[in-house]
């Protein structure tokens, strides 16, 4: 921090004075390098002792660097501002995420119990990918945008978040299994290029299950009645289905 303090006044003094010496530009980048890389390595510190208790909703975890609010806008492909009345025969239920919010207790509770271990698995992943630089890391990128979307779907079924409608969560379902798809095309390149060995195995072997899992979200996304009325009692379906999936494609 002192280096590029020193590097800042500098230059600030060069251009005040309207000085002909040339600032080192290339020192200048690396003195910033260095501040960024101090507050990456904290960041990184907070992730692994930080846990589930400290938050109030999993989007108000550390946000992803890469995911930028406009990124996260287009993550989900919710609608907006455009607000649809999903169940005109109810009143005072509009959306799906409504919906959710006056489930029975029993149905909240099921729901608690699958979000519960989403989150012990997003701790997980997170100390897993503070470790790597994502920096044009396509693959960690991937994942981080993955769990991005969870996140997402975890609020929404808690009545929270920016998923509103029942085709906010299907497009949602969508873009996760997109997401994979290119996850594991990515990861099968590398795999091709490992000598044979357990570990490479191992590797083809956790991509399969990969394919598989997108397959069965594509599949879920395209059923629309992942939140149902049935005799005034609302119900989940698709929306736990795809939730217990989601914790195991992490």
């Amino acid at each position: 921090m002192m280096k590029f303090d020193q590097r800042v006044g500098a230059a600030v003094g060069a251009l005040s004075n309207n000085s002909n010496k040339d600032v080192d530009e290339n020192d200048f980048i690396d003195a910033s390098r260095l501040v960024y890389d101090g507050v990456r390595e904290i960041r990184r510190a907070v992730l692994m002792n930080r846990s589930s208790e400290d938050l109030d909703t999993d989007t108000e975890f550390e946000p992803v660097e890469d995911l930028t609010l406009e990124t996260r806008s287009r993550s989900s492909a919710h609608t907006g501002d455009q607000t649809v009345d999903e169940y005109p025969d109810i009143s005072g239920i509009c959306t799906a995420r409504e919906a959710m919010r006056k489930m029975t207790e029993e149905d909240k509770q099921k729901i608690a119990q699958q979000v519960e271990l989403f989150r012990r698995e997003k701790l997980t992943f997170d100390s897993e990918v503070a470790k790597w630089d994502d920096t044009g890391n396509d693959i960690i990128f991937l994942a981080k945008h993955m769990c991005m979307i969870m996140m997402e779907m975890t609020d929404f079924t808690r009545g929270r978040g920016p998923l509103k409608t029942t085709m906010d969560v299907i497009n949602a379902a969508k873009k996760i299994s997109e997401a994979g798809t290119k996850l594991d095309k990515l990861t099968r390149e590398i795999a091709e290029q490992c000598p044979e060995s357990s570990t490479k195995k191992d590797l083809l072997a956790y991509l399969q299950r990969i394919a598989l899992y997108c397959h069965q979200i594509q599949i879920t996304s395209k059923v629309k009645a992942d939140v149902q009325n049935i005799s005034g009692e609302l119900i989940v379906s698709g929306v736990r289905i795809i939730l217990k999936m989601m914790k195991t494609d992490i």
